[in-house]
């Protein structure tokens, strides 16, 4: 199967790694980036053969992308499939689907496949048995969800891997003004991560809030007034936590 990829930035690199290890060759790839390590193409080289292209690009980006291939010789039977969390299934010419990894990716990162459930949509049977073969080549399953269910698990992620590692962003940097190392709460992280999913977050969740003691907290507070932002955070959370155990 002739594969391209359109778009070689954080999702477009990781997935042509894996494809590329799990022996899927990528034919083209497509990017803007003059700076990439890749050979790159112009659109207009776009080989009119091509099977199945992945189109890596921004959400705000995907229907524009797919304006533009409308324009080249690329046959109509070709599966352009976006991997967009947000964006729906889109209709063009061709047979359009969607190939979603549920995961994080940062380009020059490897990014961890293995068991990743990645979420197909398409109307058309043969487009579904494709991708989900290839979802299983690069050591993934195959899940269907409609857009606004994908739409609503884009948010989960958002909450689950963004938030959390904007808190962990500020962490490092408080640690650091605080002249202590940011490896120092790795164990803790991994841990409450483990617990969460072993015990269920209720169960699993500890510390001054969950316990009431108001003389830690306000002590807390009173260090945080030196950093707005983690004085509003903590106060925030503390009162969610508190809330959430009535």
């Amino acid at each position: 199967m002739r594969v391209a990829i359109l778009g070689y930035g954080n999702l477009g690199w990781n997935l042509e790694k894996q494809l590329t290890n799990s022996g899927v060759e990528v034919s083209q790839i497509f990017t803007n980036d003059t700076s990439s390590s890749v050979t790159f193409q112009r659109l207009d080289q776009l080989d009119p053969r091509t099977e199945l292209l992945f189109v890596c690009k921004s959400d705000s980006l995907i229907s524009s992308a797919l304006e533009s291939l409308s324009e080249t010789d690329l046959n109509s039977s070709c599966i352009v499939a976006h991997t967009s969390g947000s964006v729906s299934l889109q209709n063009s010419r061709f047979r359009d689907a969607v190939f979603y990894p549920f995961q994080t990716f940062i380009k020059e990162y490897r990014a961890n496949w293995n068991g990743v459930p990645v979420f197909i949509e398409t109307e058309i049977e043969e487009v579904k048995s494709i991708l989900s073969e290839i979802a299983m080549k690069i050591d993934c399953f195959a899940n269907e969800l409609n857009s606004d269910q994908r739409k609503r698990l884009h948010i989960a992620g958002v909450f689950s891997s963004n938030f959390p590692n904007h808190l962990i962003r500020l962490m490092f940097d408080y640690l650091k003004a605080s002249h202590l190392e940011s490896e120092l709460i790795k164990p803790l992280l991994t841990e409450a991560v483990r617990k969460s999913f072993d015990l269920g977050p209720k169960l699993a969740q500890t510390g001054p809030a969950v316990r009431g003691d108001d003389n830690v907290i306000k002590d807390h507070l009173k260090l945080l007034k030196e950093d707005p932002e983690l004085h509003a955070l903590y106060t925030m959370f503390t009162d969610g936590i508190q809330n959430a155990k009535q």
